[in-house]
């Protein structure tokens, strides 16, 4: 099956010790442009936590001088998702298009293995091989004690981190991207009938930022409509589909009757929370919210009639990938960086912008998913 093709293929991109093909490796042209051209990149693992790409050696000038390549190191919150797969492969597309660069990209284990995360970036600030960083916190506050230590640029990645090391912060914008699809979820919970617009957030980790903004704009939108958001009954499944899966068991035990909406912190935990959905006649109708728009969700939306209930929020991770080291890049050369007309924590954002995905545009977004790994 396609869906069996790409879940493959991004389990080879986490392998540590696999080959990782990068496809549509140019610079994208905006929020909505992903996919480019050019041969695909291919680099070897590293140390087992990640990738590297781009030159090691010295290169020659026109001039004759050698000169160092500018090292970039990319810490993501995890490298064991299909979402920060994508992240990751516009990480390196940006290195394959600049021989100049060399780029080094690792993760966590989990987007809670907080502790592991701080470990991989205390040990990278001491060893001081790097030009600059560009990192995706699991625990913003902790990072920026940890960058108190370098006076390196640093660009921070899908969640900001107040440092004044930070030069920028690339990411989405959450609260407005979630608030757009809780708009579109409660349109779908009326048009299947549900008269009593209720939902439930099994969100991510608890105290998380990009959580915490998702669970608000969720719950503005539905509650600007006339539902309600039952925020009580908030569950931390801490982006695991086995706990969202549990969470959501427990909600069907709580509301035999029923409830409208289920909001999601992402698509593994939303598409987990629907297979339970499925087995409780009076949740058939619930419309379940998720956020990533990753391509195995996407799949699901196209081949399957029982997602036909099935929201997700799509970020851009390919170009939030490529503008992150994009932005590192133009630090260090003394170039602007681009941004949006926002200004996130007093910082430069770089909105790489969101699409809401239903069944009706799934394929345009399937499409351009796997160009990336072609």
């Amino acid at each position: 099956m396609e869906r069996t093709r790409l879940i493959c293929k991004a389990a080879i991109l986490f392998s540590a010790a696999a080959l990782l093909t990068g496809a549509g490796c140019s610079a994208p042209s905006g929020a909505e442009q992903n996919a480019g051209t050019g041969a695909p990149a291919a680099v070897t693992a590293g140390d087992g936590t990640g990738a590297e790409s781009g030159a090691s050696a010295e290169m020659q000038t026109p001039g004759g001088e050698k000169t160092r390549p500018l090292s970039i190191d990319v810490v993501l919150k995890t490298n064991s998702s299909e979402y920060w797969g994508y992240v990751q492969v516009g990480c390196l597309a940006y290195a394959k298009e600049h021989p100049e660069i060399s780029i080094s990209v690792k993760g966590a284990s989990a987007e809670t293995a907080m502790e592991e995360q701080e470990n991989i970036v205390r040990t990278d600030l001491m060893e001081d091989r790097f030009d600059a960083y560009v990192i995706a916190p699991l625990n913003p506050a902790e990072i920026a004690e940890l960058l108190k230590k370098t006076d390196r640029p640093v660009i921070a990645l899908d969640t900001p981190i107040d440092s004044d090391r930070v030069l920028a912060y690339c990411g989405t914008d959450n609260h407005k991207a979630s608030g757009a699809g809780a708009l579109e979820a409660v349109n779908m919970a009326k048009e299947r009938g549900w008269k009593e617009i209720r939902a439930v957030n099994i969100a991510g980790v608890e105290g998380d930022r990009v959580s915490e903004l998702r669970a608000q704009g969720y719950r503005e939108s539905i509650e600007a409509e006339g539902g309600t958001f039952l925020s009580e009954e908030t569950v931390y499944a801490e982006s695991s589909p086995q706990k969202a899966a549990a969470a959501m068991r427990d909600i069907i035990r709580r509301h035999p009757e029923g409830i409208a909406i289920i909001a999601c912190n992402n698509d593994d935990m939303a598409t987990a929370a629907l297979a339970e959905c499925l087995k409780a006649p009076a949740y058939r109708n619930t419309v379940v919210l998720g956020f990533d728009g990753i391509g195995s969700a996407c799949e699901r939306l196209l081949e399957n009639s029982n997602y036909e209930n099935y929201v997700t929020v799509a970020q851009n991770p390919y170009e939030m990938g490529y503008m992150a080291v994009e932005a590192a890049v133009n630090a260090l050369n003394g170039r602007a960086i681009r941004q949006s007309s926002n200004i996130v924590d007093g910082r430069t954002f770089i909105d790489v912008g969101f699409n809401v995905i239903t069944r009706k545009n799934a394929y345009g977004r399937m499409e351009m998913l796997q160009k990336f790994w072609e």
